[in-house]
């Protein structure tokens, strides 16, 4: 599921600083799921809220939050009974060529290396 959160939503909605929600669908033999597995809104400061779906609806309280940061980068938390946690489980910083590092968390403190790299297409 992060995986899934981390290629849509920053791929998708950093790269075009959205300003409406997007739905992520899965794929299934190459097609299109019917119904999404995700719902990415905006919020008001600039971040993001996540919310899985039940048979194609929206979930009440998101799954994740994603909020900005001074940087240019963004802090993904995860949430308990629709509420933020304390710590992030990720970490993503803009890198100089436009694409973005997304690192891992331990404690609460970013990990020294990414766990995924994400590069502008240069087509």
């Amino acid at each position: 599921m992060k995986k899934l959160l981390t290629i849509a939503l920053f791929a998708l909605c950093f790269s075009v600083n959205a300003q409406s929600s997007y739905n992520v669908y899965g794929t299934t033999n190459g097609y299109q799921n019917l119904t999404p597995s995700q719902v990415v809104t905006p919020t008001n400061n600039g971040g993001y809220s996540v919310y899985g779906t039940t048979n194609g609806f929206q979930n009440l309280t998101p799954s994740q939050v994603v909020t900005p940061t001074n940087n240019g980068g963004y802090n993904v938390y995860g949430t308990t009974n629709g509420f933020q946690n304390l710590t992030p489980s990720q970490v993503v910083t803009p890198t100089s060529n436009g694409g973005y590092n997304v690192y891992g968390t331990t404690n609460g403190f970013q990990n020294l290396t990414p766990s995924q790299i994400i590069s502008p297409s240069r087509f």
